[in-house]
């Protein structure tokens, strides 16, 4: 019920994500304490576990992050990487970037030059 709730509320009626998933989480609640008798205090409790061991991985990861991040750019390493991310082995020369669309995009084979064949099988796309 939660999840269909969650889902209802994003897709059909275009409600915030915080919002929608807020309501799941008291309809969960709401479901454990009446539909399952269990105490007010445990479900409680256990939401706030929930909410820890779903934030703890997600903030690890960004402070962590955030971390090396400020030690890059206090040492010379961050030149580094980034002549290293910018260097012609990550980006092949059969790719360009176009000026109108401003997407790289792989520049075309000869294959697709060729005129289509005129059998009705299955063609590689271009």
């Amino acid at each position: 019920m939660p999840l269909i709730l969650l889902v209802v509320l994003l897709g059909v009626f275009r409600v915030k994500a915080h919002t929608a998933a807020l309501a799941s989480l008291f309809l969960s609640v709401v479901l454990a304490v009446v539909g399952w008798q269990m105490p007010v205090g445990q479900a409680l409790s256990a939401t706030a576990a929930g909410i820890f061991y779903g934030l703890f991985p997600i903030l690890w990861i960004l402070v962590n992050a955030l971390r090396i991040y400020e030690l890059t750019v206090a040492t010379p390493w961050f030149e580094v990487l980034g002549r290293t991310i910018r260097s012609t082995w990550l980006w092949p020369a059969s790719w360009r970037r176009t000026s109108s669309t401003r997407v790289w995009r792989p520049a075309r084979s000869t294959a697709c030059a060729r005129p289509p064949a005129r059998s009705t099988s299955a063609r590689a796309p271009c």
